[in-house]
Protein backbone atom coordinates (compact mmCIF):
# COMPACT_ATOMS: atom_id res chain seq x y z
CA UNK A 1 0.00 0.00 0.00
CA UNK A 2 1.01 3.59 -0.57
CA UNK A 3 -0.09 6.66 1.36
CA UNK A 4 -0.22 9.58 -1.03
CA UNK A 5 0.04 12.03 1.86
CA UNK A 6 -3.47 13.41 1.49
CA UNK A 7 -5.12 10.53 3.35
CA UNK A 8 -5.61 8.41 0.23
CA UNK A 9 -4.15 4.91 0.46
CA UNK A 10 -3.75 2.78 -2.64
CA UNK A 11 -2.56 -0.77 -3.27
CA UNK A 12 0.58 -0.87 -5.39
CA UNK A 13 0.83 -4.64 -5.73
CA UNK A 14 -1.30 -7.60 -4.70
CA UNK A 15 0.24 -10.85 -5.88
CA UNK A 16 0.42 -14.39 -4.61
CA UNK A 17 3.68 -16.32 -4.97
CA UNK A 18 3.36 -19.79 -6.49
CA UNK A 19 4.44 -22.28 -3.83
CA UNK A 20 3.85 -25.48 -5.80
CA UNK A 21 7.44 -26.67 -5.31
CA UNK A 22 7.71 -25.63 -1.63
CA UNK A 23 6.54 -27.61 1.40
CA UNK A 24 4.19 -25.32 3.34
CA UNK A 25 3.33 -26.25 6.91
CA UNK A 26 0.61 -23.61 7.27
CA UNK A 27 -0.83 -20.98 4.95
CA UNK A 28 -2.04 -19.04 8.02
CA UNK A 29 -5.28 -18.38 6.14
CA UNK A 30 -7.04 -17.03 9.24
CA UNK A 31 -4.35 -14.37 9.57
CA UNK A 32 -3.37 -13.66 5.96
CA UNK A 33 -6.50 -14.52 4.00
CA UNK A 34 -4.24 -16.47 1.62
CA UNK A 35 -5.42 -19.97 0.78
CA UNK A 36 -3.62 -23.09 -0.39
CA UNK A 37 -5.50 -22.86 -3.68
CA UNK A 38 -4.19 -19.35 -4.34
CA UNK A 39 -0.61 -20.39 -3.65
CA UNK A 40 -0.86 -23.46 -5.88
CA UNK A 41 -2.65 -21.65 -8.72
CA UNK A 42 -0.63 -22.02 -11.94
CA UNK A 43 -1.36 -18.32 -12.64
CA UNK A 44 0.43 -17.29 -9.42
CA UNK A 45 3.79 -15.61 -10.03
CA UNK A 46 7.18 -16.99 -9.08
CA UNK A 47 9.07 -15.38 -6.22
CA UNK A 48 11.59 -14.03 -8.73
CA UNK A 49 8.78 -12.33 -10.71
CA UNK A 50 7.25 -10.82 -7.55
CA UNK A 51 10.66 -9.58 -6.37
CA UNK A 52 11.15 -7.79 -9.70
CA UNK A 53 7.67 -6.28 -9.54
CA UNK A 54 8.25 -4.99 -6.00
CA UNK A 55 11.61 -3.45 -6.89
CA UNK A 56 10.09 -1.81 -9.97
CA UNK A 57 7.11 -0.32 -8.11
CA UNK A 58 8.80 0.61 -4.83
CA UNK A 59 9.87 4.27 -4.66
CA UNK A 60 13.50 4.66 -3.56
CA UNK A 61 12.38 7.18 -0.92
CA UNK A 62 9.86 4.73 0.56
CA UNK A 63 9.60 4.05 4.28
CA UNK A 64 8.60 0.42 4.78
CA UNK A 65 6.44 -0.36 7.81
CA UNK A 66 5.55 -3.86 8.93
CA UNK A 67 5.65 -6.50 11.62
CA UNK A 68 9.08 -8.20 11.62
CA UNK A 69 9.65 -6.47 8.31
CA UNK A 70 13.35 -7.38 8.30
CA UNK A 71 12.28 -10.89 7.22
CA UNK A 72 10.26 -9.51 4.31
CA UNK A 73 13.10 -7.21 3.26
CA UNK A 74 15.49 -10.17 3.34
CA UNK A 75 13.43 -12.66 1.32
CA UNK A 76 12.43 -9.99 -1.17
CA UNK A 77 16.12 -9.20 -1.66
CA UNK A 78 15.66 -5.47 -0.96
CA UNK A 79 18.53 -3.20 0.06
CA UNK A 80 18.13 -0.22 2.40
CA UNK A 81 19.33 2.98 0.74
CA UNK A 82 19.01 1.37 -2.70
CA UNK A 83 15.48 -0.02 -3.05
CA UNK A 84 13.93 2.04 -0.19
CA UNK A 85 14.97 4.77 2.23
CA UNK A 86 14.31 3.17 5.63
CA UNK A 87 12.00 0.84 7.53
CA UNK A 88 10.10 0.68 10.82
CA UNK A 89 9.45 -2.68 12.47
CA UNK A 90 6.17 -2.69 14.42
CA UNK A 91 7.19 -5.80 16.40
CA UNK A 92 8.93 -3.52 18.91
CA UNK A 93 5.46 -2.38 19.92
CA UNK A 94 4.62 -5.95 20.97
CA UNK A 95 7.69 -6.87 22.98
CA UNK A 96 7.59 -8.61 26.33
CA UNK A 97 10.12 -8.28 29.11
CA UNK A 98 11.18 -11.67 30.44
CA UNK A 99 13.87 -12.77 32.89
CA UNK A 100 17.24 -13.74 31.44
CA UNK A 101 17.55 -16.57 33.95
CA UNK A 102 14.29 -18.11 35.17
CA UNK A 103 15.85 -19.78 38.25
CA UNK A 104 17.34 -16.57 39.62
CA UNK A 105 14.13 -14.77 38.72
CA UNK A 106 12.08 -17.28 40.69
CA UNK A 107 14.34 -16.92 43.72
CA UNK A 108 14.20 -13.13 43.52
CA UNK A 109 10.42 -13.15 43.20
CA UNK A 110 10.12 -15.44 46.24
CA UNK A 111 12.30 -13.04 48.25
CA UNK A 112 10.19 -10.09 47.07
CA UNK A 113 7.01 -11.94 48.04
CA UNK A 114 8.44 -12.69 51.50
CA UNK A 115 9.51 -9.06 51.89
CA UNK A 116 6.06 -7.89 50.78
CA UNK A 117 4.42 -10.17 53.37
CA UNK A 118 6.69 -8.79 56.08
CA UNK A 119 5.96 -5.22 54.93
CA UNK A 120 2.25 -5.96 54.93
CA UNK A 121 2.42 -7.28 58.49
CA UNK A 122 4.44 -4.26 59.56
CA UNK A 123 1.92 -1.96 57.86
CA UNK A 124 -0.98 -3.68 59.64
CA UNK A 125 0.79 -3.32 62.97
CA UNK A 126 1.59 0.31 62.19
CA UNK A 127 -2.02 0.91 61.14
CA UNK A 128 -3.22 -0.33 64.49
CA UNK A 129 -0.79 2.04 66.18
CA UNK A 130 -1.14 5.05 63.86
CA UNK A 131 -3.81 7.28 62.43
CA UNK A 132 -5.14 4.57 60.11
CA UNK A 133 -3.41 5.53 56.86
CA UNK A 134 -3.17 2.45 54.65
CA UNK A 135 -0.40 1.87 52.10
CA UNK A 136 -1.49 2.58 48.54
CA UNK A 137 -0.54 0.90 45.25
CA UNK A 138 2.04 3.63 44.69
CA UNK A 139 3.82 2.45 47.86
CA UNK A 140 4.43 -0.97 46.33
CA UNK A 141 7.49 -1.56 44.11
CA UNK A 142 6.74 -1.73 40.39
CA UNK A 143 8.36 -4.31 38.11
CA UNK A 144 10.99 -1.84 36.90
CA UNK A 145 12.60 -2.19 40.33
CA UNK A 146 12.88 -5.98 40.20
CA UNK A 147 16.38 -7.23 41.00
CA UNK A 148 16.16 -9.53 37.98
CA UNK A 149 18.15 -9.05 34.81
CA UNK A 150 15.60 -8.95 32.01
CA UNK A 151 15.53 -9.09 28.25
CA UNK A 152 12.84 -8.42 25.68
CA UNK A 153 11.21 -11.01 23.49
CA UNK A 154 9.75 -9.83 20.22
CA UNK A 155 6.61 -11.55 19.01
CA UNK A 156 7.08 -12.39 15.37
CA UNK A 157 5.57 -14.46 12.60
CA UNK A 158 8.05 -16.28 10.41
CA UNK A 159 7.54 -16.48 6.67
CA UNK A 160 8.11 -19.58 4.58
Amino acid sequence: VKDSGDGEISTLLDECVNLSNVEVLSYMTELTGTTKEQCLDPEAKTLKEVRSMVKELLPTDAVLVGHSIEHDIEWLGLKSGVDFREFFCTSILFRQRIPKNLNSAGNSLRRLEEDASENEEQAENKENESDGNKPTDSDLPDDSNLPIPTRYRIFSLRHC
